[in-house]
Formats: structure tokens, sequence, C-alpha cells
């Protein structure tokens, strides 16, 4: 297949992996009330995901209040639990990349889920390399965080052919509306994720 497009980052969450919302676990084996998690997930650990805080220490400093008694390393173990990788979409971006497309993980995570991905999923065998909110400070529905993601492909690039000379090379792949306005923003090329047959079409025009 000859592809216009040089790059494509794609969400992680939904699309390259299916699992249970960390809250929503939580609350059903554990009977922790949406009421009791709602101060931190969205207080600190909004502040994870852009690389200003540690969870390990933010969970310290909560676990209490959730009745959790076991250790900081156990809830985190607990919450990285579940996760699935899509076979389908597995084998889409190998095919891709054997076509000479580099593909990416473009993701709202915190530094330890992150290393979980990469380590324990092994998805650092799936990707081209990842493009995490951690580490770039701004989460997807920042148009700021897709300056970043442009900034360092061109870094990644092996060759001049395999440069990024056009924003529109670049394919944004996510399910959320907020992420892809912010990628539309910086002009990249976008796909509303709904299921991988969709997508396959979307690829073939």
């Amino acid at each position: 297949m000859i592809m216009k497009y040089k790059a494509i980052p794609f969400d992680a969450d939904g699309l390259i992996i299916h699992s249970p919302r960390f809250s929503e676990r939580l609350q059903k084996e554990y009977g922790i009330t949406w009421e009791t998690l709602k101060p931190f997930f969205q207080g600190p650990f909004q502040e994870c995901k852009i690389g200003k805080a540690d969870l390990k220490n933010e969970l310290a400093k909560t676990m209490g209040a959730w009745d959790w008694k076991d250790s900081v390393d156990a809830l985190l173990a607990f919450l990285f639990q579940g996760d699935v990788v899509d076979e389908e979409i597995k084998n889409l971006v190998s095919t891709l990349r054997q076509d000479g497309v580099r593909c990416y993980l473009a993701t709202n995570q915190e530094e330890y889920r992150e290393r979980y991905l990469e380590n324990e999923l092994r998805l650092n065998e799936i990707f081209n390399g990842f493009f995490v909110s951690a580490r770039l400070g701004y989460l997807k529905n920042d148009p700021r965080f897709f300056e970043e993601v442009m900034a360092n492909l061109n870094e990644a690039s092996i060759n001049t052919k395999s440069m990024i000379r056009e924003r529109e090379e670049i394919l944004f792949v996510d399910h959320d509306k907020e992420n892809i306005d912010a990628a539309e923003v910086m002009e990249l090329s976008t796909h509303t994720f709904q299921d991988i047959q969709t997508f396959k079409n979307f690829l073939k025009k």
C-alpha cells in the first residue's frame, strides 16, 4: 500500500489497549465510592499526567482515605491489571511499519503506567516510539502537545526520505473529539477512530 502519511500517532486507551478505568475498578472491586475517589482523580492525578507530580507520592498521601491496607506498589500493581492489547490493531501497526510508516503511541499517561505499557505490555516492540503527556508536559487536548510531537518527529527521522515536510503527512488517530480538535488546530491530518475496518477503509482513500 502506498501511503500518503509518513507518521501515525495512535491513541492508547480504548484503541490500542482495552481495560476498565482505574477508578471504576476501585469502585467495583473494593467498594470505594466515586465521591471518595473524585478529589484524587480530578486533582493530583491530573498533575501526574503532565509530569508535575509523582503518582507514588500522591497515592501515599491519599490511600489512607481509601482504606487501602497494602503498599503503594501493591496499589499500583492493582491499578495496572487488566490491560489487553488489541491484536487486530497490533497487526495493522506491524503492516504499516513494514510499508515504511512510522507508528507511535500518543497518550495521556503518568510515568509509571508509561513504563508499564513499554516494558510489561511490551508496546515498545510494536511502536517506533511514544509521545506521552507526562514527558511532554501537556495533555492531548492542548495543541502544544502536538507542537512537541512535530518537533520530535523530525528529530527521529532516519534519513531525508522520512522527514516530515508537510503537517498533513502526520495522521493522528484518536476516539476523543477534544484531542482530535487540538490536533486539527495544528493542521495535522486526523481520523476519529470507530472501528478497525472503518480505519482500514480510511487508509485506502
